[in-house]
């Protein structure tokens, strides 16, 4: 058996851009963007929510997620996505 792993990674190209999206796939996935995204209520899957992205617990970034549940997502299991500001240093964060 396949142990499962919880990766994020850009899911948009490097450079100049509007918006820039990160992705986390795996079994902990709503529990890495509720440790990096606060907004006000709940996650409830493939709805959109407008919030602050956090570095160390302050916020750095006004932002959209999205959480979406296994199966249906783009990679089949547990995924997130934050839809940030497209400027690099967010997504290095």
């Amino acid at each position: 058996m396949r142990e499962s792993t919880t990766i994020a990674a850009p899911a948009t190209a490097p450079g100049q851009a509007g918006v820039a999206i990160i992705r986390v796939s795996g079994p902990k996935s709503l529990e890495v963007l509720r440790g990096c995204f606060s907004h006000a209520g709940d996650y409830e899957p493939r709805k959109l929510v407008y919030g602050s992205v956090l570095l160390g617990g302050e916020p750095v970034d006004r932002a959209l997620a999205v959480y979406f549940k296994a199966p249906k997502s783009y990679t089949g299991e547990d995924m997130a996505e934050l839809h940030c500001h497209g400027g690099q240093e967010t997504v290095r964060a």
